[in-house]
């Protein structure tokens, strides 16, 4: 039986008002979409099998297209109204561009928002840089601010840090700068095509310093919402705790639930897929015609099936291993099925530090308290 689609990720523009300094995946070409690919989109969605969908503006940065962006939210919400359906929005964003008026619409439609912010001024100036090379801290900051004054009014906010091992070696500096800014989610983001190795020690230690603020933290009753943590912590209770292990075997929703939108209204494994010239061979139809057989293709090869640059069954992070992004390995690997070695130098790593902060706080009531919750809710919330 045929996956429903019901969420599709839509590269509104390819443009981007920073010029940071990471390998971004966007290519920066400067397309754009239309509102008549918006249109369309809208009702191809809405023509899916089943009554709730969503849609998330990417880019490049997508409040560029702001006032696409806006029409496409208040559209869908009617159209959607309209066929007995519901749908939610949200929004990966630099920040640099929000404004208060901006912020109300997001409240208004109901969107979720995912800030990238580096932490500190001086880690995220490092790298999150304008064209003339000036950071751009000061905006999101401000940004953050007009976010969390909404925070009890947007459905979700999470603030997503960018972790390069070669430039970024202090998480635990960047982790309780954005806790401490009141975040309720806090996403450290490992670089996985980055070459974790040649930072050596000084990045293992770094793990291990974030794994010691955690514990300290969680020690006095308030767990930070490091969701790149909290989500390990989740398969590792289960099983030593509960006796409850469920296998990572599945990928992300890519090409199944969930499809990518470029900016021309092609559609795609991902989003990640419609700005990456090699992976653009991938299309999947588009939003005028539908789908096509290259699809079914893809979905039946959506399952963890993948060479790996180590022994899997002699690695201690395996039991706990979520897949890699095919995205990624597409890119940087010359195939969605071969793992770029990043992904299991990062996971062996940080997987060990949480195996550890379990091992610590086996004996405090409160982590098995939110070990209950799911480790998703209470924590380290001003």
């Amino acid at each position: 039986m045929p996956i429903a689609v019901n969420n599709l990720v839509w590269d509104i523009t390819t443009g981007c008002n920073l010029a940071c300094k990471y390998p971004c995946f966007a290519h920066r070409d400067g397309r754009r979409s239309s509102r008549e690919v918006a249109d369309r989109m809208i009702d191809w969605l809405l023509a899916q099998p089943g009554s709730q969908k969503s849609i998330g503006f990417f880019g490049g940065e997508p409040l560029l297209e702001w006032d696409l962006m806006r029409w496409t939210m208040e559209e869908a919400r009617r159209r959607a109204a309209a066929a007995g359906q519901t749908v939610s929005f949200s929004v990966t964003t630099n920040g640099t561009l929000l404004t208060e008026e901006i912020c109300e619409a997001l409240v208004e439609n109901r969107c979720g928002v995912l800030l990238s912010i580096d932490g500190p001024p001086d880690l995220h100036d490092r790298m999150r840089v304008h064209p003339n090379g000036a950071g751009s801290y000061a905006a999101a900051e401000r940004a953050a601010r007009m976010l969390i004054d909404r925070l009890d009014r947007l459905p979700s906010l999470t603030a997503r840090a960018t972790w390069h091992p070669l430039a970024h070696q202090q998480g635990r500096r960047a982790a309780e700068h954005l806790v401490d800014m009141g975040f309720p989610d806090v996403a450290l983001c490992p670089v996985d095509e980055a070459d974790y190795e040649a930072a050596g020690e000084a990045y293992v230690q770094a793990e291990r310093d974030l794994a010691d603020w955690f514990i300290e933290r969680t020690r006095q009753g308030r767990m930070p919402p490091l969701s790149f943590t909290t989500r390990y912590l989740r398969l590792i209770y289960d099983h030593r705790v509960l006796n409850r292990y469920q296998p990572q075997l599945t990928l992300c929703g890519a090409g199944k639930g969930m499809l990518g939108v470029g900016p021309d209204g092609g559609l795609y494994p991902c989003h990640r897929f419609a700005e990456t010239p090699y992976l653009q061979r991938f299309r999947l139809g588009d939003v005028w015609s539908g789908l096509t057989a290259e699809r079914d293709k893809f979905e039946s090869l959506n399952i963890y099936q993948f060479e790996f640059p180590f022994e899997c069954g002699k690695c201690p992070a395996w039991p706990y291993c979520t897949p890699p992004c095919v995205g990624v390995n597409g890119d940087f690997a010359g195939s969605l099925f071969v793992t770029v070695r990043g992904h299991c130098v990062w996971s062996r790593i940080h997987i060990a530090e949480c195996v550890r902060i379990h091992e610590t706080l086996l004996d405090c009531d409160y982590y098995h308290e939110m070990a209950r919750k799911g480790f998703g809710s209470g924590g380290d919330r001003k």
